[in-house]
C-alpha cells in the first residue's frame, strides 16, 4: 500500500519534483498550457513520463493559471475543472507506485486589495 504524503515528507530530507512543462511544452512548439491537457495530451503525458523516469518524487499537475479568476480576466476559454480534471489524469498515468502527483494551483495573476481589486474571499473561492 502506497504511503499518503505527508509520511513520505517525513522519510527524506530532500524531495525531488518534476521540471518546467511549460518550457518543455514551448520546446515541442505548443505555447500557452491550457488546452494542451485536452488538445495535445499525449504531448503532455510524454514530458509527464519523462519526468517521472528522471527519478523526481512528485510530478507537479500541468495547470498553471488553471483557476477561475486568472481564465475570466485573461479571456481564456476553457473549462477549469476540465483542464484540471485532464492534467491530473495524465499525471497520474506518468507516475510509478512510489511517485505522487501534487496541484499546481499557481497565481490568479491579480492581485489583492489594496494593491488589486480582489478579495482575499475571491481568491479564497477560486481556488477552493
Amino acid at each position: 500500500m502506497k504511503t499518503d504524503f505527508l509520511t513520505f515528507l517525513g522519510t527524506k530530507d530532500v524531495i525531488l519534483l518534476d521540471g518546467a512543462i511549460g518550457t518543455e511544452l514551448d520546446k515541442r512548439g505548443l505555447m500557452g498550457r491550457a488546452r494542451n491537457n485536452l488538445d495535445n495530451p499525449e504531448v503532455v503525458l510524454e514530458i509527464q513520463r519523462e519526468y517521472a523516469q528522471s527519478g523526481c518524487d512528485a510530478l507537479t499537475t500541468n495547470t498553471l493559471t488553471m483557476n477561475h479568476i486568472y481564465i475570466k480576466t485573461h479571456d481564456v476559454d476553457v473549462s477549469v475543472q476540465e483542464v484540471n480534471r485532464a492534467a491530473v489524469g495524465l499525471a497520474r498515468q506518468a507516475i510509478a507506485d512510489n511517485q505522487f502527483v501534487l496541484g499546481d494551483i499557481s497565481s490568479t495573476g491579480q492581485l489583492l486589495e489594496p494593491y488589486g481589486t480582489y478579495k482575499e474571499q475571491q481568491f479564497y473561492d477560486a481556488y477552493k
